[in-house]
């Protein structure tokens, strides 16, 4: 949800010497008078510590979970992977959760789509600001009510268009419907906004017309397979992932995709209810034309690789990251911290019995990036946000 997070009262320290007549102060800890005495020498400066933020997440997920993985990059590399728990409980054979174990990012994956969209954009000469219409397929007929809408406008959920469908035909008639109205003030967190991009990724690194003669399935299976290999080129391989050409949106292995999750000795990762362990796991699978929303499978260091290269301009310059961060164009918000403003993405998807997938990524001032998986959407962690920024804050020193 398209909100600010509440910011946490900051603590205050001791700062010196009682003036005559005042009243006796509370006690303060050791650490809060050293913290006050050190402020005071010259030249001391507060300090990141990549291994306190360690520390500070693995306190407050290990044992709160299924299963659970997260990655720290720092500077453009990974510094920290962290798992813990199972990615299979016993009574569905177990096997723990591991570095490598990965799971559906659902709509964490509208970052990569993001970046994906935006990097042809520039190699093109274009931006954010580019209206749609202009670059979808010539024969869409898209009314005037709808030729406002930029890129920007759908990569930040403000394009007003209504779902209908993720196959062609029903992405067709969703630009056909004239939109409720475009901007901040018509909001509205939509998956069809992202389905919208595979065809317009597409159409601007092909053009308009290579698409137009094309019956709707054939368009549609083109567009979908050109989104798939054109992130995975210019997205997953620059980022440094091994196997880049594999990574999909569904379960994948070295040998390609995993449908069977229950075959002998399989180790996929399955979806549980932490709060409900009578339930087995589950596996959520979507279908590969709804690529673009979601859901790219990866593990927790996949998708930190993906941040760092995206914060070392590897993807996009950096003066569009910088608009897509501050645009929220596939980020769901952004928060005011002690260190400067932290940005957020995160991605959930879950059955009926709420067994899911739940992963956050955070991107901190700093040129720290955070990678977060967990396989029970239902846990004991409680606001996942909230956790990520107190152990970030607490993890600067002297």
């Amino acid at each position: 949800m398209k909100t600010l997070l509440k910011r946490s009262a900051a603590t205050l320290m001791f700062a010196g010497a009682l003036l005559a007549g005042c009243e006796k102060p509370a006690d303060v800890s050791p650490k809060e008078k050293l913290a006050g005495a050190l402020a005071q020498e010259p030249g001391t400066t507060l300090k990141f510590n990549h291994s306190l933020f360690t520390q500070g997440l693995m306190k407050s997920f290990a044992g709160k979970t299924i299963g659970y993985g997260f990655s720290i990059a720092q500077n453009g590399e990974v510094v920290t992977t962290i798992t813990g728990g199972d990615s299979r409980r016993l009574m569905d054979g177990h096997h723990p959760y591991l570095p490598t174990t990965r799971q559906g990012t659902a709509e964490a994956t509208q970052t990569i789509t993001a970046l994906a969209v935006l990097k042809a954009l520039e190699d093109k000469g274009m931006d954010e600001n580019v209206y749609v219409w202009q670059l979808l397929p010539l024969n869409w007929n898209i009314p005037v009510a709808n030729r406002k809408i930029t890129v920007a406008h759908l990569l930040s959920h403000t394009s007003g268009l209504k779902y209908i469908g993720y196959d062609y035909t029903s992405l067709r008639t969703t630009m056909q419907t004239p939109t409720t109205g475009y901007g901040e003030a018509y909001y509205k967190n939509t998956v069809v906004n992202y389905h919208l991009c595979r065809v317009l990724l597409a159409c601007i690194v092909n053009g308009a017309g290579w698409y137009a003669p094309m019956s709707d399935n054939n368009a549609d299976e083109a567009v979908s397979q050109f989104y798939r290999s054109y992130v995975r080129q210019v997205i997953f391989y620059p980022a440094g992932i091994s196997n880049y050409y594999l990574v999909d949106l569904c379960p994948w292995n070295n040998l390609g995709p995993v449908s069977n999750p229950n075959s002998p000795g399989s180790s996929q990762t399955l979806y549980y209810n932490y709060s409900e362990p009578v339930y087995h796991g589950v596996s959520i699978y979507t279908n590969y034309k709804s690529g673009g929303a979601g859901n790219w499978y990866m593990s927790a260091k996949e998708l930190a690789l993906v941040h760092a290269a995206a914060e070392s301009e590897k993807i996009v310059s950096d003066a569009m990251f910088q608009r897509m961060k501050n645009k929220l164009m596939g980020f769901d918000g952004k928060y005011r911290g002690r260190h400067g403003t932290y940005y957020f993405k995160a991605g959930m998807a879950y059955d009926s019995k709420f067994r899911g997938t739940n992963t956050m990524i955070a991107h901190f001032p700093n040129d720290v990036q955070l990678a977060w998986n967990t396989n029970s959407l239902s846990n004991d962690i409680g606001v996942v946000k909230d956790v990520i920024i107190e152990a970030y804050e607490n993890a600067w020193t002297y």
